[in-house]
């Protein structure tokens, strides 16, 4: 099952797999280590269709408690830093998708756990996209925390794109409940 999901990032005829995420989503099962790489690689997928399948899996086991979102989030840099299996816009789409159910809280955890390694290194194509949508998400769901390598990108000097949702970020994470 793990190869069919594999194919998923690279063509377009192979989305037989991604519509099982919903019903394993939702078998009761725990959702362990292979659940959450088989959603890192659906929500990486070529097809926006097999994507929403990821979206509605992973939507399922955040209100079931289940979601590991630094899991999630670490999988999927894995996929696109060491693996390069998936492509970050894709995922950025697929998550961009989950966030209109209103979902900000989730969609953060799991891109909080991913940024790190996506900002080390060099910039991987989609990283404005992502860096967007997290700020979207810190905002909206009032995250806390730091994340050393967005505190060093919005350090930067400059007015780039990536700089500015890195302040975004550093801002909203920063910023005291009351203030939001």
């Amino acid at each position: 099952m793990l190869v069919s999901f594999g194919h998923l990032a690279e063509s377009d005829n192979a989305g037989k797999g991604a519509p099982v995420l919903p019903t394993l989503a939702e078998s009761g099962g725990p959702a362990g280590p292979a659940t959450h790489l088989l959603l890192a690689y659906g929500l990486g997928a070529r097809r926006m269709q097999e994507q929403l399948f990821a979206v509605e899996a992973m939507l399922i086991l955040a209100a079931r408690g289940q979601l590991d979102a630094a899991r999630l989030g670490a999988d999927i840099a894995e996929l696109i830093r060491l693996r390069r299996r998936l492509k970050l816009q894709r995922v950025a789409m697929a998550l961009r998708e989950a966030v209109r159910t209103g979902t900000y809280a989730t969609v953060w955890a799991v891109l909080s756990a991913a940024l790190p390694s996506l900002l080390t290194g060099a910039v991987p194509h989609g990283l404005l996209a992502v860096l967007t949508l997290a700020a979207e998400c810190a905002e909206r769901c009032g995250a806390r925390g730091t994340i050393p390598e967005i505190n060093e990108l919005a350090a930067r000097s400059g007015s780039s794109q990536l700089v500015k949702q890195a302040r975004r970020i550093k801002n909203a994470t920063e910023m005291p409940a009351e203030e939001q």
